[in-house]
């Protein structure tokens, strides 16, 4: 028995997250720079070096002499011109300077302050992290999100949302809307907003040990690992896999449960092309798989073709009125996007004929297994 339930509207989320109540950020401070001195003057470093020579040819000259002969009041005058440096003088050597110590404290203030900046980045990609799993969930845990008006076809397509490109920064950002997209796996994805390195000037320039872990929080807390992955189906006319055949069965039976359970029957549909049967049998059970136009004995009839060559003939008049495929076309909310599978081992991935290789509109030909 088949029990109809009108889903809930998913909210686009944002990606704001709080500490303490508050909304973070994430605006580290840049590496303090370098400071540059003046090497000290000529005269100084003599005086210094006469003062060492002057003391340890006294203390030579009283060793050699024998202490019974050598009178104490010659060192007399040495002391007073130590002393007389050390009062009057001491500054221009350096008196009252601590150059490594002021540095340390520098180096420690530094440091903290990025310890808090690297809190509020783990607050920030900890909500990012839950929001793609909620709108990329496990297979094993969809399940359970069956009949739930709040967790299953919540999935809305946006109205000035432009659809994914191909670079590489586009297809990194994290989503809130998983409308025409699929899971596909975990990695690692873009926090948002970026952190964008500040430090523009030359590395020598900053103080290496803080230039240093400025780097290193840059290129830590912009990733986010073990992140649920989507993949913008919608968008694109042709999908082509590669690689081991059964890894690939698993993933594309992975990416129809997303797809599924993120849209509504009213804006998805999904097809196979295929003859085997026995490995796509399951696909009968989902809504999403029966084709309104055609009837069979068992009622409604299946998105499923045997081979390119029957899909070509039975959609002829489908590909005929068709226009090419284009991104702004799949976030129509009036016409269904068809997204088949095509699961042929040891063929070609071929287009269907009367198709061109901009696509037809609102369909999506996803090669499974080829040769």
């Amino acid at each position: 028995m088949t029990i109809p339930f009108d889903p809930v509207a998913r909210k686009t989320t944002s990606f704001a997250a709080k500490v303490d109540g508050k909304e973070v950020s994430v605006k580290p401070e840049l590496p303090p720079p370098l400071e540059k001195t003046a090497p000290a003057p000529i005269w100084q470093t003599i005086l210094v070096r006469f003062v060492v020579i002057l003391m340890v040819s006294l203390f030579a000259l009283m060793l050699a002499m024998g202490l019974r002969q050598f009178n104490p009041m010659y060192m007399m005058g040495i002391f007073a011109m130590v002393g007389m440096a050390g009062i009057g003088g001491g500054h221009l050597l350096g008196g009252g300077k601590n150059p490594s110590g002021e540095l340390n404290l520098m180096r420690q203030d530094y440091v903290t302050g990025l310890r808090e900046q690297r809190r509020n980045a783990h607050a920030i990609n900890k909500h990012i992290h839950t929001t793609q799993t909620s709108i990329y969930p496990h297979p094993d845990s969809l399940a359970a999100r069956c009949g739930v008006p709040t967790e299953m076809w919540t999935t809305q397509p946006p109205a000035d949302t432009p659809s994914i490109g191909d670079s590489r920064e586009q297809t990194e950002v994290p989503q809130t809307n998983p409308w025409g997209s699929a899971r596909i796996g975990v990695g690692y994805r873009r926090t948002e907003p970026y952190i964008t390195p500040g430090a523009d000037k030359a590395p020598e320039t900053y103080e290496p040990v803080t230039a240093a872990s400025y780097m290193r929080f840059i290129r830590t807390q912009n990733v986010i690992t073990n992140c649920p992955i989507g993949v913008d189906i919608f968008s694109r006319a042709f999908i082509v896999c590669a690689g081991d055949p059964d890894r690939l069965i698993a993933t594309s039976r992975a990416m129809i449960c997303s797809l599924a359970a993120n849209h509504s029957p009213r804006h998805l549909q999904i097809g196979i092309i295929t003859d085997d049967v026995a490995e796509w049998d399951w696909l009968k059970w989902l809504p999403h798989c029966t084709d309104p136009s055609r009837r069979d004995q068992s009622g409604q009839a299946r998105l499923h073709w045997f081979s390119l060559e029957d899909y070509a003939a039975d959609q002829r008049n489908v590909i005929a009125s068709k226009g090419p495929h284009t991104a702004t076309h799949a976030r129509n909310e009036a016409t269904p996007h068809r997204v088949i599978f095509v699961d042929i081992p040891g063929q070609d991935p071929d287009i269907p004929a009367g198709i061109t290789s901009a696509g037809i509109a609102d369909h999506t030909f996803v090669y499974v297994r080829h040769s």
